[in-house]
């Protein structure tokens, strides 16, 4: 992500919306110019996922390469969005406060060849959306966050030939035998990070022999009690593995041990009986013939 962005890995799905801070509205007003500010409307306060509000006649600065953390749940937010996708030289965009009916503009995505980095925050009454609905990846995608419960990927992923970051939040009921290969085919994806729902009381997440085979760093966070498998083979370059628990639930982990180049693991937040599940850790770890042994960190409870 890029400056003016956050994804919380915390359980905030109680919460209310949250104001933006001013580090997101400096953000944009690094990129706009005073005159342009004057005319508008700051921060949106009733997003869910805050940002600022901008007026229309964004399009007129076309040197403009990039635009962070503004909110669409206006009542313009909908040509406000088309305008900023029509800027032809936009490189990083991150975008809040997306609903249904910002499809049209989204889609209109794949054609910018210079675009690079993208983050996209749903409304909560959207909150569930499927992505070819919305958007369709362009080939120049280095970086991709899609913020919201998404419960199937496009087909235009098989495509992002140069994505190297990716940050979901997803649903137990994506996590198939049909969608894991498809990021894992992903040839230039480094960094993938997973934020699991809790619309199944149980899940299981297992990485498949030869795929991620450039991954080298791996975070989940989740809400429902999770086992990760990890095949022979499979994650052969992962170095570092974060792993959120935001609920207090259990986790069970099998095959760390294929992980030869792991270097450090860290276990954050609540977990059910976490000395247990650090000694069934560590006697994975303990397996691998790295010298010296991967480091164990435990930050919660």
């Amino acid at each position: 992500m890029f400056a003016g962005t956050t994804v919380a890995w915390t359980d905030d799905a109680e919460q209310g919306s949250t104001p933006p801070s001013s580090s997101r509205w400096r953000t944009l007003a690094s990129c706009l110019p005073n005159k342009f500010l004057r005319s508008a409307g700051g921060p949106v306060v009733g997003s869910r996922s805050g940002g600022v509000a901008v007026p229309r006649g964004i399009k007129r600065l076309e040197a403009l390469q990039m635009v962070g953390a503004v909110c669409v749940n206006t009542a313009d937010g909908e040509a406000i969005l088309a305008e900023i996708v029509s800027l032809p030289q936009l490189k990083k965009l991150e975008v809040s406060g997306i609903g249904q009916k910002h499809g049209r503009s989204l889609y209109d995505i794949d054609r910018k060849a210079h675009l690079e980095s993208l983050s996209l925050q749903f409304e909560r009454n959207h909150h569930f959306l499927h992505w070819e609905e919305l958007v369709y990846i362009p080939t120049s995608l280095r970086s991709l966050n899609m913020i919201g419960h998404v419960e199937q990927l496009p087909q235009s992923i098989e495509d992002a030939v140069n994505l190297g970051k990716l940050t979901l939040e997803m649903t137990n009921a994506l996590l198939t035998a049909e969608v894991i290969p498809l990021l894992g085919n992903l040839p230039s994806l480094h960094t993938l990070r997973l934020r699991v729902s809790k619309d199944q009381q149980h899940g299981e997440l297992q990485f498949p022999t030869a795929l991620f085979s450039k991954l080298q760093v791996l975070e989940i966070a989740c809400k429902s009690k999770l086992h990760l498998r990890f095949d022979v083979g499979a994650m052969v370059k992962l170095e570092q593995l974060k792993l959120h628990c935001l609920r207090g639930l259990k986790m069970q982990f099998s095959g760390l041990e294929h992980a030869v180049h792991l270097k450090h693991v860290w276990l954050l937040g609540s977990f059910d009986d976490i000395h247990t599940l650090k000694a069934a850790l560590q006697q994975q770890l303990d397996m691998l013939p790295k010298i010296p042994a991967p480091k164990l960190e435990v930050q919660g409870r």
